[in-house]
Order: structure tokens, then C-alpha cells, then sequence
């Protein structure tokens, strides 16, 4: 027997009753729910797709730890009610959340970690299945991130050099996930995390995710530069095995406007400067890679190493990377990328929120 609960919407004159059938994910089993803390419900207004803020939630702290996806459906049923946004309904989105107090305000930034999401579409029906997707399993890992600036080594600079941190920072863990309506990713978590001893932070957190997230570091040296970008593993640069290696884009790039064309933000908002790397000792950055992504999600622009005054040009010769490995993408999801060179193929996952820039370093090793 399919178990469904009642959402009460109540609209300005009348009081419909929606049912709502949570569809559970199928890869359910992988993802444990012990610790789920609370569950969150939103009514989104048919301007959602280009406003954030066009719904009404309400949020529920669920009686304790150990639950399966089925006993979380059965608590909550029946416990919703929700007004109409102004705009009208569009769709009603589901949020599994892990954290103390899940329900109560997180500082700017963060947010308790994301198990599970769903959304289902309101076109006038009297009932909604909202299928689930397992977003990140509960197990943490001992996690150490090693921070480089991306375009010091590009430049030639050692590891060392590019590793050094001369002021204060850290690093933190979260994922980013392609928005259920609309262009662009969110993100969510990074709780986790700590300040950074010379270039490395070390602190426990997850790094299992499903669906189509990716585990995303935020992480840079304070007032000087950073990214918040996916970590695929793989060959590293420069970080020893068992290192997550992170790149770090000075701000004097990062913030130079000349860098972005207007016209692909405006379509693809996410931004992600990208290096491409051979799987030599040491490490050089390789030229005619090739890095390719659905044309309904993004575009790729080949470009050569800033100047004096951060601004890197495009290449006349836009068919592969020049002997800097760089390119830029613009993306409007997590995307799937496919890069090809030194007789290797890798695909990764790319992403970028819409107010900062992402990095990748991506060593072509079998």
C-alpha cells in the first residue's frame, strides 16, 4: 500500500488540499539516514525559476536518529501546512537536512547538510509525486585539503611557492547542486571545515554524494584569494596521495570583470577557470587538451595566462588549450566534462554558484 501525506495549502479564499507522494530513491540503501535531523517543505511561486526567495516553507525536527526513508515519510505525514506564495504554486520541493537545531537560522554561507532533496510540479492536480534523490550519505572522513594558487603554477611557480599562505585561512566541505528549476546550482553545508596551517586545513566531513552533486571545497587564504570548486580525486598537481588538492584563484583574477563575457554569464551563470595538466614528474601544463560539454549547458573558451593586470585574453585558436592548459567554462549546472589529452579521457564535474568563480586543476593520468 503507497503512503501519501496531505500538504494544506491555504490560499487567500480557499483552502485546497494537495497530496503529496514521497517517492523514495532507489539508491537508498547506500545512503544511510541516521543522521537525518529535520525535514523541510517548500511551496514555490511561479516566479521561482528566476527568484530564490518566490516561496513558503516550513520546517520539521524529526523525534531521533536510526530512521529509514520510510519512517521519515510516515513522521512527517499529515504535519505541513503551508500558505500560497503571491505568485501562485508551481511546485512543492522536499529537503532532508543534517545538523543540530536544522531548523533554526545558519550563519551566512552555510547551511545544515543536504541528504536528501526532491521536487514535484503543480499543473493543478490533487496530488504530487515528489520523487527523492539521496544527496550525501551520513559518514564522515578524515579529510586534508592542500590549497595552491592555480595560476602560480601555470606560471612556472614550484609547489612550495604556490602553496605558500602568507596571512590566514581555511577550508570547509559541502556539495553543490544543480537548482530543481531554473539555471544554476546551490549550495549547501560546510559546517565542516578548519582554519589552515600553512596551506592545509584538516577536519572531518562527507564526501559521498549521489544524483548529480558533487562534493564541493571552499577553501583560500583570507582577503587574498580562494574558490569554492567540485573535487573529483584523481592525480593530483602537487598534493601528496591522500590529500584533496584545492585551487585557489587570486582575487586580482577572480574580480577582474574584463575576464567574463557578459553575454555567456547571463546564460551559463556558473564560472569555472580550468587547467589542464600532463602526468609528468613535475607536473606541466599540457597543451592541445580538449574540453568538451553539452552545448545546453555550458561553453568552453580557450584562453592564455592573465597579464600584469589579471586579464586573460581568449585564443585566436579555439580548438584545444594553448601551452598554459587553460580554458574557462560557463555552466549553468553541475556539468559532466569531458577532457581529452596526453592520450588519456576524463570526465568531471564542474560547477560554480553564481557570485564567485570555481578553479580546476585536472592532471591527464590513466
Amino acid at each position: 500500500m503507497r503512503r501519501i501525506f496531505a500538504l494544506v495549502l491555504l490560499a487567500a479564499c480557499t483552502d485546497p488540499v494537495v497530496e503529496m507522494e514521497l517517492v523514495l530513491p532507489k539508491n537508498a540503501d547506500n545512503f544511510a539516514t541516521s543522521c537525518i535531523t529535520a525535514v523541510e517543505v517548500h511551496a514555490t511561486g511561479a516566479d521561482i525559476a528566476t527568484d530564490n526567495g518566490d516561496y513558503k516553507y516550513a520546517c520539521m525536527e524529526l523525534s531521533g536518529g536510526g530512521m529509514s526513508y520510510a519512517a521519515i515519510r510516515d513522521e512527517i505525514q499529515g504535519k505541513f501546512e503551508l500558505d500560497i506564495p503571491d505568485s501562485g504554486l508551481s511546485g512543492i520541493e522536499v529537503f532532508g537536512w543534517s545538523g543540530p537545531e536544522a531548523c533554526a537560522p545558519y550563519p551566512d554561507g552555510s547551511t545544515p547538510d543536504l541528504l536528501f532533496l526532491g521536487r514535484g510540479d503543480y499543473i493543478g492536480q490533487s496530488k504530487i509525486d515528489i520523487p527523492l534523490v539521496a544527496n550525501l550519505a551520513c559518514a564522515d572522513t578524515p579529510i586534508k585539503v592542500r590549497m595552491y594558487d592555480m595560476f602560480a603554477l601555470v606560471k612556472g611557480a614550484t609547489c612550495d611557492v604556490a602553496g605558500t599562505m602568507n596571512g590566514t585561512g581555511g577550508a570547509g566541505v559541502g556539495t553543490m547542486v544543480p537548482r530543481m528549476i531554473g539555471r544554476g546550482v546551490d549550495m549547501y553545508g560546510f559546517l565542516e571545515g578548519a582554519p589552515s596551517t600553512g596551506n592545509t586545513a584538516t577536519f572531518t566531513g562527507p564526501m559521498q554524494t549521489g544524483g548529480h552533486a558533487c562534493v564541493a571545497i571552499d577553501g583560500g587564504q583570507d582577503m587574498v584569494m580562494g574558490t569554492t570548486s567540485c573535487y573529483n580525486g584523481g592525480a593530483s598537481v602537487c598534493a601528496a596521495a591522500g590529500e584533496v588538492e584545492h585551487p585557489m584563484i587570486p582575487f586580482a583574477i577572480m574580480y577582474n570583470g574584463a575576464n567574463y563575457k557578459d553575454d555567456l554569464v547571463a546564460k551559463f551563470p556558473g564560472v569555472v577557470f580550468g587547467s589542464v595538466w600532463n602526468n609528468a614528474t613535475p607536473r606541466t601544463t599540457l597543451a592541445g587538451a580538449k574540453v568538451t560539454i553539452d552545448p545546453a549547458h555550458g561553453t568552453v573558451i580557450y584562453v592564455d595566462p592573465p597579464d600584469a593586470n589579471g586579464l586573460m585574453t581568449a585564443r585566436a585558436d579555439q580548438s584545444a588549450t594553448g601551452p598554459s592548459g587553460l580554458f574557462i567554462l560557463y555552466t549553468d549546472t553541475v556539468a559532466s566534462v569531458k577532457v581529452e589529452g596526453n592520450g588519456v579521457t576524463r570526465s568531471v564535474l564542474l560547477a560554480s554558484f553564481s557570485d564567485r568563480t570555481a578553479g580546476a586543476m585536472i592532471v591527464m593520468a590513466p
